[in-house]
């Protein structure tokens, strides 16, 4: 299971580290949402506008929310059944039901909804996050005042706050009116033109430089369901510089420390289209290479990195940005970007990665049984005048299936991946040699069956 683990981490950390800028694909034309248009879905023989008294119902806000993400809707058939307490022929029925079926709305034990009721903040909030693909069961580095950590929408709320789509006047244990459901909703789902904007232009700028250097931090921290005496969560710390040729080989050194364990832990590694070569050195322990196939071997080859933005024609980037403004890195003034994506089970992230010719597909397969839901967002700082990345801090959260994990001792719940990249020397003549010693290692499959992988 931990090798199936490993090749995702691969596939997200070179995700998150060397491909920042995201693709160079044509963005799609996008209508601007705006807050009258959400507003007009209400009926007026249902609520009056006007009145600056009148609360929103939940049934209302589902009906927003639907419109606000663009989610297709799912009209229910006579046979299927409602929620115990929705009306069939309320305006709202199949939204409702098209939230309720991709389990973002959720009736209480006797199956209940309350759509008439008022709908508060942090109902609002917990809606929109799911919508988002924001984690439950893991919250995030920025806190959340007035409310315990116990509270069923912490997590939720925690995300909001990080990605900065979380409005300070919602009231989160008041009603909310209509207009402040919409301003909500378009700062959580409207399309931000300056910053995809400022994406397309980073891409066709720099859609030919294949040479750079990086460096920072990554923490990796593994959460258990029944975590075992003296290991609540195993925990990796590890400090990163990486080197990137214009012949496309990468040349990576880490240093780590997991928890549990006294000594930190060297690796060395370099990777080709076709291998990845790891000089790993515990201590007390005899150091050695060894190499894998390379899953995403394609991303190193010319003529696919030549022919990207052919593939990737017509592809929609689910990732959403947002322009914060602009802050100086290094004395470079830059363009400060959030993003965020979120996937019930990461499955536009892995068709992505099939579509760019990722190798070993039965095992990433594997792997996407595990995930129950899977989450990216972060900043991107991008340099005003040359559009080149100059830092990102980026996260990652993965939650397990538990069901897919029978044989398993120790049940993964969460995954939390936290990186911290800066970029630099673009364009520079970069040498990379693979040792021979690497070359000629034995090579480790983990292509093999779920119950050789331990």
């Amino acid at each position: 299971m931990l090798k199936r683990l490993g090749v995702l981490l691969l596939v997200v950390t070179l995700i998150l580290s060397f491909n920042v800028c995201v693709f160079a694909e044509e963005l799609i034309e996008d209508k601007i949402l705006t807050e009258q248009e959400l507003l007009n879905i209400i009926p007026d023989t249902y609520m009056d506008l006007t009145d600056q008294s009148a609360k929103l119902s939940r049934g209302a806000f589902c009906a927003m929310l639907v419109k606000a993400a663009e989610m297709e809707l799912i009209e229910f058939k006579e046979d299927e059944d409602l929620p115990s307490d929705v009306d069939r022929d309320s305006w709202y029925a199949n939204q409702v039901f098209t939230l309720y079926k991709h389990d973002i709305l959720r009736g209480i034990e006797d199956g209940s909804i309350y759509p008439e009721r008022p709908i508060t903040g942090i109902e609002a909030c917990s809606l929109v996050g799911r919508a988002l693909g924001v984690p439950e069961i893991v919250s995030s580095s920025s806190g959340v005042n007035g409310i315990h950590e116990k509270h069923w929408a912490y997590d939720l709320l925690s995300w909001l706050i990080e990605d900065e789509l979380f409005d300070a006047d919602l009231k989160l244990f008041e009603n909310i009116s209509a207009e402040e459901a919409a301003k909500f909703l378009v700062k959580a789902f409207g399309k931000d033109e300056d910053a995809e904007a400022i994406i397309q232009k980073a891409n066709e700028l720099n859609q030919d430089i294949r040479a750079m250097r990086l460096k920072g931090q990554m923490k990796i921290k593994v959460n258990f369901i029944q975590p075992q005496e003296g290991m609540e969560a195993l925990e990796l710390k590890a400090d990163s510089f990486s080197e990137i040729s214009k012949d496309l080989k990468i040349y990576q050194n880490t240093k780590a420390q997991i928890s549990g364990l006294e000594e930190s832990i060297t690796m060395e590694q370099y990777m080709d289209e076709d291998y990845i070569y790891m000089f790993m050195q515990l201590e007390q322990q005899e150091p050695q290479w060894v190499k894998i196939k390379n899953p995403v071997g394609k991303v190193l080859n010319e003529e696919f990195l030549s022919k990207q933005k052919e593939l990737l024609e017509g592809y929609e980037d689910p990732i959403c940005y947002k322009l914060m403004g602009k802050q100086k890195i290094d004395g470079k003034e830059c363009y400060k970007l959030i993003f965020y994506y979120g996937q019930k089970d990461g499955t536009d992230v892995l068709e992505m990665l099939s579509s760019m010719g990722i190798q070993q597909e039965e095992l990433l397969n594997q792997v996407s049984d595990m995930i129950e839901h899977m989450s990216m967002r972060g900043t991107i700082y991008i340099d005003a005048e040359s559009y080149e990345v100059i830092k990102a801090e980026n996260t990652a959260v993965l939650t397990q299936n538990d069901k897919n994990q029978p044989d398993e001792t120790q049940i993964i719940d969460s995954m939390v991946m936290e990186t911290s990249f800066e970029y630099y020397d673009y364009d520079a003549d970069i040498k990379i040699e693979i040792p021979s010693d690497a070359l000629n290692a034995k090579e480790i499959n983990l292509a093999e069956s779920s119950d050789s992988l331990e």
